[in-house]
């Protein structure tokens, strides 16, 4: 689904508005209720499951369920707010706030029975373009995870440390660190193609697999060594709530360009600090034969 057309999404607010805030004081109500839906779907033999004509081809019975009652929890609490979700159609709001719903991202790990999926929640304030909040949970695991702008994200109650996100020998050596990607299918082009196994052949550890679980521990402090992530194929309700959790702990999120993510955005950059997102941002840029953003 296409996200519908809103102003440009920036960065870098210093707080919330008492409305934001009232919002974002939400998070934690909306992620119970979305825990309530999936922990009974966890493994469940019954649960039934559909393809899609996507890259990732999976929705069930709960991608639905979470999203149905997602929605009606938000509409039932801010009536006039925008909703833009995966499963449903966007729903036009009167308001400046618009929330973005990924109910499951990682719905091949919830079929197989691994506990790394989970519920992305965003929140953009449309006056200016931001995306002022963002939120991701996983209940089986029990890890959760909340971002404002101007403070550091939160998981389960205690500050995220990003032990990577400082500019030392240790952290900034791009060929030591391990390239994430959720799976090789999703670079469908030949150009696309050429990014990965050039990234993947620079970087002396990859691994495949992880979805959203990727972004959250290269900037959570739970990774002891630096992660980064090359993808392709996204859309905006996969990425919208991991852009103020990461660059709110001190990491780097862009499209493959080097520019900040739009609703338009499908090939994404992340790194746990800038010195690793301007080689990684480099490395693209040589793969495809383009010259490299100096504005991180």
């Amino acid at each position: 689904m296409t996200a519908p057309a809103s102003p440009s999404v920036t960065f870098g607010c210093s707080s919330l508005s008492p409305d934001a805030l009232q919002r974002f004081e939400f998070f934690d109500t909306l992620f119970d209720l979305s825990g309530e839906v999936l922990r009974p779907a966890y493994r469940c033999e019954s649960l039934a499951t559909e393809s899609k004509e996507m890259i990732s081809p999976l929705v069930t019975a709960a991608d639905r369920a979470v999203e149905r009652v997602l929605r009606e929890a938000i509409h039932h609490r801010f009536p006039t707010d925008g909703i833009v979700g995966e499963e449903e159609a966007p729903r036009a709001g009167s308001s400046p706030f618009e929330w973005v719903i990924d109910p499951i991202d990682g719905t091949s790990s919830l079929v197989r029975g691994l506990p790394l999926f989970g519920t992305l929640i965003g929140l953009i304030d449309k006056s200016s373009g931001t995306i002022v909040c963002g939120g991701a949970d996983q209940p089986i695991l029990g890890e959760r995870i909340l971002a404002r702008r101007g403070v550091p994200p939160r998981w389960n109650g205690a500050v995220a440390a990003n032990r990577h996100n400082a500019s030392t020998p240790t952290n900034t050596a791009l060929t030591d660190a391990c390239v994430c990607a959720t799976t090789p299918l999703m670079f469908t082009t030949s150009a696309e193609q050429r990014v990965r196994d050039a990234v993947m052949n620079h970087c002396r550890r990859s691994a495949w697999g992880g979805d959203w679980f990727n972004y959250i521990l290269m900037i959570g402090g739970k990774s002891t060594i630096p992660l980064v992530i090359v993808e392709a194929g996204l859309q905006f309700y996969d990425i919208c709530a991991l852009v103020p959790i990461i660059e709110e702990a001190g990491g780097v999120i862009t499209n493959w360009d080097g520019e900040p993510i739009t609703e338009s955005t499908t090939q994404v950059l992340a790194a746990p600090n800038r010195a690793l997102g301007e080689a990684l941002q480099q490395l693209v840029a040589d793969a495809r034969g383009t010259p490299q953003r100096r504005d991180v």
